[in-house]
């Protein structure tokens, strides 16, 4: 593994540096701000993780994850599934696309 990544705070110093663009900017600053209230305490109030805490991670992913899911994954699955057909394709390729389509709508 790459000594940067090792490091739980520069891994989501690194994450966020990929985060580009001017409708996610503000939550990146946002996102980094909170990182180092984390990190390096606030007006007097101590520190809730240390650098190397691999909860700095967990805590981006959910953060990141909530911010920026696909909130319509589901209903566009399932307005898919409802028009599959099998024209000109084989079983198997069918059979896989409709599996695929019947777990993102969550009915599984």
């Amino acid at each position: 593994m790459h000594p940067l990544i090792n490091v739980p705070l520069q891994r989501v110093a690194l994450a966020l540096s990929y985060i580009q663009g001017s409708k996610v900017d503000k939550w990146v600053q946002l996102y980094a701000e909170h990182l180092a209230r984390q990190v390096y305490g606030v007006a007097g109030q101590p520190a809730m993780y240390r650098l190397n805490n691999e909860e700095l991670w967990n805590d981006f992913v959910v953060a990141f994850r909530r911010q920026f899911c696909d909130t319509a994954k589901v209903q566009r699955a399932w307005a898919a599934l409802q028009t599959l057909e099998m024209k000109n394709q084989e079983v198997d390729t069918y059979i896989s696309k409709f599996k695929n389509l019947l777990h993102l709508t969550e009915r599984t």
